[in-house]
């Protein structure tokens, strides 16, 4: 079966949507028509890119219609459909198969399916408790923390330390004036973003990764709670004037291999990611001077980062670039760039 071109299903899409009239893409419709066949090369159902042919423009009139798609059909919907029909497609091409039952491409490209771990993550020592995917992530009321004081600030969110029922628990607070403002529906994409991220916390957690303990979805209270760690961050410490022996910096390093490998290493419920901005920052230090990772607000799975552009570098720190990614700006970010940082 010939493979269906992305404009084909940009095509089907927008019919199936039923936001647009798209039986003639080579004649205007008003502001019906979204986008003319002149000059469309390429798609890409992700990031709604438009790639022309060579010597091709789009004039005021094409951009305008531009700016229609990308208003009228939002790409989560874009990619779900796209996904959808791509799947019937390769579904109604293939023989019945009866001896395995369909699964998600992107999990099982790169998920290790069985109870036990790895014969790697065997050798690393490392105790892996994550949770299937579709298990609950705990909920917690903002009645029930008692935010004691600031403790640290990110890009688009703050850190506090807090009390939630009797005990000492570190919360990261996003907040609505440092999301940039262009974002659209800004409730809905903190609430997205904080449910992502409990997930991967959740999925990936080991006795190496800060450890969550729920969210709190609440109008302006998106917050993640998760244990407190007492001694800040390992970058703050390696800065300070506290001296360190050799047995303490090789317990740091063993403590921050074995949570980038719970993250590293695929395995039931949870596939192989990458952190996405990894620094010293992101490890933080337990009372008893153990390092856990932590700051997965960049985190994908290593296929996504693959198959789409905008995950591809992720965010990085100039001092902690792999040697290939300082060579090629738009080489991907791996698991390799990941454990030379």
């Amino acid at each position: 079966m010939a493979e269906t071109s992305r404009y084909d299903l940009f095509l089907r899409i927008s019919q199936n949507l039923n936001d647009t009239e798209c039986r003639d893409l080579r004649n205007y419709v008003g502001n019906n028509q979204l986008l003319p066949t002149r000059g469309l090369k390429d798609m890409d159902p992700q990031e709604i890119f438009v790639k022309l042919e060579h010597g091709g423009k789009l004039n005021k009139g094409d951009l305008s219609l531009l700016v229609t798609l990308m208003t009228k059909i939002k790409r989560a919907d874009f990619a779900k459909e796209a996904k959808k029909i791509a799947a019937q497609e390769r579904k109604d091409s293939e023989p019945m198969v009866t001896d395995r039952l369909p699964e998600d491409e992107e999990m099982q490209e790169n998920i290790h399916t069985s109870d036990s771990a790895t014969q790697d993550q065997e050798a690393s020592g490392i105790t892996f408790i994550g949770l299937p995917p579709d298990d609950d992530i705990p909920f917690i009321l903002s009645k029930d923390i008692t935010v004691k004081e600031e403790i640290g600030k990110g890009s688009f969110s703050t850190v506090y330390l807090a009390n939630y029922k009797g005990r000492q628990v570190a919360i990261r607070k996003q907040e609505y004036e440092d999301y940039p403002w262009r974002l659209p529906e800004p409730a809905r994409v903190l609430r997205e973003s904080v449910l992502e991220e409990a997930a991967i916390m959740q999925q990936v957690q080991a006795e190496n990764v800060v450890r969550l303990i729920g969210v709190c979805l609440e109008p302006a209270n998106y917050t993640i709670v998760m244990e407190y760690m007492p001694g800040g961050s390992l970058l703050n410490l390696l800065l300070s004037d506290t001296r360190l022996a050799w047995k303490q910096l090789l317990q740091f390093s063993t403590d921050a291999a074995r949570g980038l490998c719970a993250l590293h290493h695929p395995r039931r419920y949870c596939p192989q990611r990458v952190h996405g901005n990894l620094t010293t920052s992101k490890f933080l230090i337990d009372a008893n001077m153990r390092v856990k990772l932590t700051g997965f607000c960049n985190t994908k799975t290593t296929t996504s980062v693959t198959r789409y552009s905008r995950f591809r570098r992720g965010r990085s720190t100039i001092a902690f670039v792999a040697p290939e990614n300082l060579r090629d700006i738009n080489a991907g970010l791996t698991v390799a760039a990941e454990v030379f940082r």
